[in-house]
Order: C-alpha cells, then structure tokens, then sequence
C-alpha cells in the first residue's frame, strides 16, 4: 500500500484578519467601584457560607476554611 503525502495551504490563513487597535481599555482597579459593590448579588447559599466565614474571623482565635463543590457551582465566583 502506498500512502502519498499532500501538502494544501490553509484556507483559513486568507479568512483572518487583524482588526484596528482597541481606542479605550477598562482600567484595573486594586478595589471595585462602589456602584459595582452595590450590584453584587449572593446567592441564598453565598449569603450562609459568607455569614458563617464571618462568624468564624470575628470570633479572634482564627479559623480555616475552604470554598468546595463541583464544577461550575460558583467557586470563583464568590
């Protein structure tokens, strides 16, 4: 069995091209704004688990936790 090796440009090379400089970029920010703190929504279930991670600091002796759950439940979310 013979096996012939062909070689083709690639059509999608003649489909792309780089589009204009992007004018305006959303700077970063070391705090969110306040009108983005004030549109933040916790769930029911990121409100409890917030509650009781700050139950645990305020108590003074410290505390572990860990944010777990399958994914795409929220993790990086919240």
């Amino acid at each position: 069995m013979q096996v012939q090796r062909v070689s083709r440009r690639s059509p999608s090379r003649e489909f792309v091209e780089i589009g204009p400089e992007v004018a305006e970029r959303m700077p970063l920010e070391r705090e969110p704004s306040a009108a983005t703190v004030a549109s933040y929504v916790l769930t029911r279930g990121a409100s409890r688990a917030w509650e009781a991670i700050n139950n645990q600091l305020s108590e003074g002796q410290g505390a572990v936790f860990w944010v777990g759950g399958s994914p795409g439940t929220g993790k990086t979310h919240f």
